[in-house]
C-alpha cells in the first residue's frame, strides 16, 4: 500500500515540532517521575536511618546511666569490703588476747593471783596480737601464790592443754611473807612466780592429738 502525505510542508513542520515537544515533555516527566521516586527512597531511607539513630541514642543513654549505677555499686561493694576487712582485722586483735585469757582463767588455781599477762612485750590489755606462728604467740604470766604446789599445778595445766608450748617457770619466795606467817599477815602471798611460754591459737581445720602431761621435778 502507498502511502502519500499530501500536507503541505507547513503543516508537516508543525507535525513534527509537535511530536518533538511530545516527546521531550514526555521525557522530561518521565525523568521528574525518576528523581521524585529516588526523592521519596531517600527520603525515607533518612527517616529510618534517624528513626535507628534516635533508638541507639536511647539504648546508650540507658547503658550510660546502668554503667554510673553499676560503678556506684562497684564502689559500694569496695566500701563495704574494705569496712568488714577492718571490721575482721579489729574483731581479730581484740579476739586474740580474749581467747588466750580465757584459755588461762581456768588453770590458775585456787591461791594463785595472777598479776600481770603479757604478749611478747607488751602488756595484754593493750596489746596488738600478732598473728601466731608455727612456734606461737610469746607469754610472759606472772603472779602470786601461797603453796608452791599451786604453781606447779598451774604449770601442768598449761602444758596440758595444747595451745601452750614450752611452759617453764620460775619461782620466788617472799622472805617477808613468810617471817610473818604465824600471824594475820599469813594469808598474804609467799611466792611470787613468772611463767614463760608460747601459746597457739587452734585452727578449725585442724585437729589437735592427746596432750601430753609433763612431770615436773619438785625441789626442795
Amino acid at each position: 500500500m502507498l502511502d502519500i502525505n499530501l500536507l503541505p510542508p507547513s503543516q508537516k513542520q508543525k507535525r513534527l515540532a509537535l511530536a518533538l515537544v511530545t516527546y521531550v515533555t514526555i521525557g522530561f516527566v518521565a525523568i521528574l517521575f525518576v528523581f521524585g521516586v529516588f526523592a521519596i527512597m531517600l527520603t525515607t531511607i533518612k527517616i529510618t536511618i534517624n528513626e535507628k539513630i534516635g533508638g541507639y541514642d536511647t539504648k546508650i543513654t540507658t547503658l550510660k546511666r546502668q554503667i554510673a549505677q553499676y560503678q556506684s555499686l562497684e564502689q559500694d561493694v569496695i566500701q563495704t569490703n574494705s569496712s568488714l576487712r577492718l571490721a575482721i582485722t579489729t574483731l581479730d586483735k581484740q579476739l586474740k588476747p580474749a581467747t588466750i585469757l580465757d584459755s588461762i582463767a581456768g588453770k590458775v588455781g585456787p591461791t594463785n593471783v595472777l598479776t600481770s599477762v603479757t604478749v611478747g612485750q607488751k602488756d595484754l590489755a593493750s596489746a596488738k596480737a600478732n598473728a601466731p606462728t608455727t612456734s606461737g604467740i610469746p607469754l610472759t604470766i606472772s603472779g602470786d601464790a601461797q603453796e608452791r604446789a599451786h604453781v606447779i599445778d598451774f604449770k601442768r595445766a598449761l602444758e596440758a592443754d595444747d595451745s601452750f608450748h614450752d611452759v617453764t617457770y620460775t619461782l620466788t619466795e617472799n622472805a617477808a611473807a613468810a617471817s610473818s606467817a604465824s600471824t594475820a599477815s599469813a594469808k598474804k602471798a609467799l611466792f611470787s612466780f613468772t611463767i614463760t611460754t608460747s601459746y597457739l591459737i587452734p585452727s578449725p581445720s585442724k585437729s589437735t592429738g592427746p596432750s601430753e602431761v609433763k612431770t615436773d621435778e619438785v625441789g626442795p
